[in-house]
């Protein structure tokens, strides 16, 4: 096992090529919904999920847009980021304790945070731990002080927590009756980050009990 900076260098460039020579995608933006941190109460007793669908980036200095495919199994995360048309590639494993890259044949365990290593790999921050909850609508229940409010001028739910803001665009998926998020937003100062969810998989069975009347 390695630290975050040996052998890392040139998975950077790699990640960051395949990326900005990608279109950021441009979806239609959908009426708003109503959302709360309540009405996702159900989804709270949800610790397995898989999504897949795509995400696009903006910084200052760069942006890009690539396909991702996520599945969550309790606090085990594996994520597999792809350029259009099989440019570029990685796989993305791991839990708090470590993450494990892959990428043009190569494999490589960290034992930093997630959020260190990703932003090392991918060239920009992806909030992973915290993603894990508010790619479903909730907040992280880990992550501090959170604030549900409507983004100014979007007239879209919001999620303000660890300085970023996460506007909900569209829950246009569900899972029995719940309704799932399938287009947001996350913005902590000059980065934008879009998350178009295409196909939801989540388990009913898995959803909190309804209380009793």
């Amino acid at each position: 096992m390695s630290g975050l900076r040996p052998g890392l260098g040139p998975w950077i460039g790699t990640a960051v090529l395949f990326l900005t020579a990608c279109a950021p995608f441009r979806p239609a933006p959908p009426a708003a919904p109503q959302m709360s941190e309540e009405s996702g109460s159900a989804l709270r007793c949800v610790d397995q999920w898989a999504l897949q669908g795509r995400m696009a980036f903006r910084s200052p200095e760069q942006s890009g847009s690539a396909r991702l495919s996520w599945q969550q199994r309790e606090e085990r995360y594996r994520l597999s980021v792809d350029g259009p048309l099989g440019v570029g590639g990685m796989r993305i494993e791991g839990d708090d304790a470590q993450v494990q890259v892959e990428s043009r044949g190569e494999r490589r365990v960290y034992s930093s945070a997630p959020e260190a290593v990703l932003a090392a790999a991918l060239g920009y921050e992806l909030p992973v731990r915290a993603l894990r909850y508010w790619v479903l609508g909730l907040s992280d229940p880990q992550g501090g002080r959170a604030v549900w409010g409507v983004a100014p001028g979007a007239a879209v739910p919001s999620l303000q927590q660890a300085g970023w803001t996460v506007r909900y665009e569209a829950r246009e998926a569900r899972v029995a009756e719940v309704p799932l998020p399938t287009r947001l937003t996350l913005d902590r100062g000059d980065l934008s980050l879009r998350l178009l969810v295409e196909h939801w998989d989540v388990d009913p069975a898995r959803l909190c009990p309804a209380p009793l009347p």
